[in-house]
């Protein structure tokens, strides 16, 4: 997978099939994920993109999900019994919830992610 190991998704993966069950601390922080294929597909519209001046773009899907339900479609997809705890830990200073305003690369660059979170996830579990 190639991302660090500390960050939500790889530790789910590897609780998943190290431990046979995920420890997690606060269920209620969501962000806005976004598949790789479709930053890629963004950078090729960018390459294409007919502007003279700066001009910066949010990618990502304008949707974001907790951690809680990032732990369970990824058991959900494992195919494994997988126990998920929460200790409800919170951080200091925690933003609970960020999510992209992605409406100017639609707009301009006639640009939208299509892999759902779901779809990015099996894709993740099956390589």
């Amino acid at each position: 997978m190639g991302q660090n190991e500390n960050f939500l998704i790889p530790l789910i993966l590897k609780q998943i099939h190290e431990q046979g069950e995920v420890h997690l601390k606060d269920s209620r922080p969501k962000r806005d994920f976004i598949h790789v294929d479709d930053v890629v597909k963004a950078y090729c519209k960018a390459v294409e993109y007919n502007k003279t001046d700066f001009d910066i773009f949010n990618l990502s899907t304008g949707v974001s999900y907790s951690v809680k339900e990032i732990a369970e479609i990824l058991v959900k997809n494992s195919g494994e019994e997988v126990k998920i705890e929460f200790t409800e830990e919170q951080r200091e200073n925690e933003i609970l919830n960020t999510v992209a305003d992605i409406k100017k690369v639609k707009d301009r660059m006639d640009w939208q992610p299509i892999i759902s979170i779901e779809e990015g996830l099996s894709k993740l579990l099956s390589s």
